[in-house]
């Protein structure tokens, strides 16, 4: 009787439970006059009179999975891929110089973050003058919804552990709205970081005769949906991660005995 319960309770939790959604962005331009959506970019300073220059690429491909919508710490997963070599700063000759001496697009054209484990899910409210942080476990439909994590940044064949902080994804499922943007379901993801250049063997660009602070702000706004073409795919999850996840067989009469 025990062992028909038992079954009948999973076969429930698999009827019942969400499917685990999958969502890709395919690096396409869809519009050359977009600024915001599609897009990675990065800020760099220098000396006046260079200052502040930024480059940006809307060839940026992605796949995130997330196994349950309400409940992150069931299973999320996600790979970001930029093509190096697309990066446009306005200046041609600039452009050269950072794939060709800089960046070494030839032979590393990708820039590449893996994320490997969410720490914090909460949302922001701000009000008065004050900002209140809210503990959530999922993502509630058109919710904004602040993530921290950690994952691999690899840039220029070297990889380092990195923090994010406080970036920003919307789940939109689909609508006739969704639609004008998308196939399937929306993942908006927004948020920004700082590196170190040269902590990943890149030397600091001259430009005009100046040096370009070894600090560099990266941005990054991608829109995802689960209709999209897939570009980059998620590796193989390993084989205890799997595991972990199926139930645990009921123990024989011998185990409970302790024989």
């Amino acid at each position: 009787m025990k062992r028909f319960w038992v079954a009948a309770a999973a076969a429930f939790f698999i009827a019942f439970s969400a499917p685990a959604l999958d969502f890709y962005a395919s690096g396409e331009e869809r519009d050359k006059k977009e600024t915001t959506i599609d897009l990675v970019k990065f800020i760099a300073k220098a000396p006046i009179p260079v200052g502040k220059f930024e480059g940006k690429t809307q060839k940026a491909f992605a796949h995130v999975n997330i196994k349950d919508m309400s409940d992150l710490a069931a299973g999320a997963r996600a790979i970001f891929r930029v093509d190096l070599a697309s990066i446009k700063t306005g200046i041609r000759l600039r452009d050269r110089d950072m794939r060709d001496k800089y960046l070494h697009t030839d032979k590393y054209p990708h820039a590449e973050f893996m994320l490997e484990k969410i720490t914090a899910i909460y949302t922001v409210k701000e009000e008065d003058g004050k900002t209140t942080k809210t503990p959530v476990k999922g993502l509630a439909p058109g919710v904004e919804t602040h993530l921290d994590a950690e994952g691999t940044l690899q840039i220029h064949g070297v990889k380092k552990q990195i923090q994010l902080k406080g970036f920003r994804v919307t789940h939109m499922p689909e609508s006739e709205e969704t639609k004008k943007d998308r196939k399937g379901g929306l993942l908006k993801t927004v948020g920004s970081f700082e590196i170190d250049m040269t902590d990943y063997s890149v030397k600091q660009p001259r430009v005009a005769l100046f040096t370009v602070e070894k600090k560099v702000k990266l941005e990054f706004n991608i829109l995802l949906g689960t209709g999209e073409k897939k570009v980059v795919s998620l590796p193989e999850e390993k084989e205890e991660e799997k595991e972990a996840e199926t139930l645990k067989p009921e123990s024989t009469p011998a185990e409970n005995s302790g024989q």
